[in-house]
């Protein structure tokens, strides 16, 4: 059925669908309400071109629809007696009419809002989103043939004319890309603190608007990037290295140099760091399912394991967040990990609910 690839706007300017929405005529609305129980997958979309219709016709609903149309075939009709050197209009005594009449209307003002008052809200729907939550891990595949494998507690999203002129994603978290060459749109990666120019190659990028830094390591190939509160700075890493951004940072790159490096303080170069007990690179041990804490404190650590296990922890005793760990684990559930910790570390732990509660 040519319902079946209705857009929006589709929705929109379709006679039948106005009066569903104001329920001004009951076989319209019986059959919109059979056809949606028919097709659930056209329901988000039909939902939100019915959201639209009412926001951009003033709320108008079934209640008031007799009121506003008689309001205004009055006042139209005295417009067009002391304006008939102006223009002429009739008005047809169907209802249909009318809603036809007001959805050109609409789609005007429509465009006057997408342009001015909603571009957030329009813009999301040629979104697509990928996303996970705490405790998940998953791999995707974008259109490209680029695969992402996205941490837990993370947000990938991208415009659906991705691949078409150019291959720009936006990551909140965590993600490990592998992405696909192609020299004539090149793949980019913007998150909040950093924008990446991938130039083929293997890469992860951790950016949890929570975390002290974000971060991006190389693994394979070259990458340039542009640290956002310094936009004169441009950095191409090589392999085997990688730079972190403080979150809380507003320095701007020609403002404040570090007196040592003669590097801007609001991000730093270093390199990755070998996890000795499997010889991999432990920016990314997350990829296989393992997690490791490399002189790590406490404080830091909490927050990977709220993401890791979807647990809260609270400290009842901030000295305790000072304390660093060392230690790499495959598999192991929640209180195992803690128990090890304690190993080499005093504190204790208690559990309530879905909170830990660390002392």
């Amino acid at each position: 059925m040519e319902y079946l690839d209705f857009e929006i706007e589709d929705f929109l300017i379709d006679d039948t669908f106005q009066q569903y929405c104001l329920g001004s005529n009951p076989e319209s609305t019986k059959f919109w309400r059979n056809w949606l129980n028919e097709n659930p997958e056209k329901k988000v979309v039909a939902d939100k071109a019915r959201d639209m219709y009412f926001l951009l016709n003033g709320n108008l609903t079934s209640r008031s629809y007799k009121i506003h149309y008689d309001t205004f075939s009055l006042k139209l009709a005295n417009h067009n007696h002391r304006q008939k050197n102006w223009f002429s209009l009739q008005l047809s005594k169907s209802k249909s009419t009318i809603a036809s009449a007001a959805v050109v209307m609409i789609i005007l003002f429509a465009g006057l809002l997408y342009c001015f008052y909603l571009p957030g809200k329009l813009q999301n729907q040629n979104l697509t989103v990928l996303s996970n939550k705490a405790g998940e891990k998953r791999t995707f595949t974008l259109p490209d043939g680029t695969i992402v494998i996205l941490n837990n507690d993370s947000e990938l999203s991208y415009q659906k004319s991705f691949n078409q002129k150019d291959r720009i994603v936006k990551l909140s978290g965590e993600a490990y890309f592998e992405v696909v060459h192609d020299k004539y749109k090149v793949f980019r990666v913007h998150t909040k603190m950093l924008e990446i120019k991938d130039l083929g190659t293997i890469f992860n990028v951790k950016a949890y608007p929570n975390d002290k830094y974000t971060e991006a390591s190389l693994i394979e190939g070259s990458i340039e990037l542009k640290v956002i509160n310094s936009p004169s700075a441009r950095v191409i890493l090589k392999p085997k290295e990688k730079i972190l951004v403080d979150n809380q940072s507003t320095t701007s790159a020609n403002e404040h140099k570090n007196s040592k490096t003669n590097t801007p303080e609001a991000y730093k170069i270093t390199t990755t760091t070998e996890n000795p007990l499997v010889k991999t690179i432990t920016e990314i041990d997350w990829v296989s399912s393992r997690l490791t804490f490399n002189d790590e404190n406490f404080d830091s650590i909490s927050k990977r394991l709220e993401r890791w296990y979807g647990v809260k922890i609270i400290f009842e005793n901030n000295a305790i967040k000072t304390y660093r760990f060392v230690g790499t684990f495959n598999n192991q559930n929640l209180i195992e990990v803690l128990n090890i910790l304690k190993l080499s570390n005093d504190f204790n732990y208690r559990k309530e609910g879905n909170s830990i509660i660390i002392y």
